[in-house]
């Protein structure tokens, strides 16, 4: 059972690291995005003024800078259009999801370890299910860019990657649960 509960322990931590970089790239497509269509009203709020400017003064910079700016609100919008930034942010808040769940269910077993309530071939089972999950979930989901993982990485203070200490994978786990209580 020793081995099982290493093997199901690194797949904690592969859990965890991989829950927290799909959170943070979820968070960068929703600032992104909150950011495009914030700066794609007032925009639009400075292009309809422009435009009703231009019908009682017939300035050219007037007309030059609503067009810049009309320019600018149809670039924002078509990128908003092409790139789904709320589909890209909700797809990887269910990945998370997924993932939390999976980190429950582990914890769980490896409970059923630590009160010796699980015989061996249940184990088998378990660990090949958590397994199996895992690896399915990670297959299915959208990759992350370099920026996530490295706020990924600040917010668990990770140093290396897929290589965890029993003290980083003790911290996350519950206080009852851990190896070097």
């Amino acid at each position: 059972m020793e081995y099982i509960e290493a093997q199901l322990r690194q797949i904690l931590a592969s859990t965890v690291w991989t829950h927290k970089i799909q959170e943070k790239q979820a968070d960068i497509y929703l600032n992104k995005y909150n950011l495009f269509e914030t700066i794609r009203i007032i925009v639009l709020a400075i292009t309809t003024s422009g435009i009703v400017s231009c019908i009682f003064v017939d300035e050219v910079w007037i007309k030059i800078v609503t067009a810049i700016l009309s320019a600018i609100s149809l670039f924002i919008s078509t990128y908003l259009k092409s790139y789904d930034l709320k589909g890209l942010h909700q797809s990887h808040k269910e990945t998370a999801i997924q993932l939390l769940e999976l980190r429950e269910d582990i914890i769980s077993v490896i409970c059923d370890i630590k009160t010796n309530i699980i015989d061996m071939e249940d184990l088998i089972k378990k660990r090949d299910e958590i397994k199996y999950k895992y690896l399915s979930i990670c297959k299915n989901s959208l990759d992350a860019k370099n920026s996530a993982v490295k706020k990924a990485s600040k917010a668990l203070k990770v140093r290396q990657d897929n290589t965890y200490s029993d003290e980083e994978i003790d911290s996350y786990l519950p206080v009852a649960l851990r190896k070097n209580k």
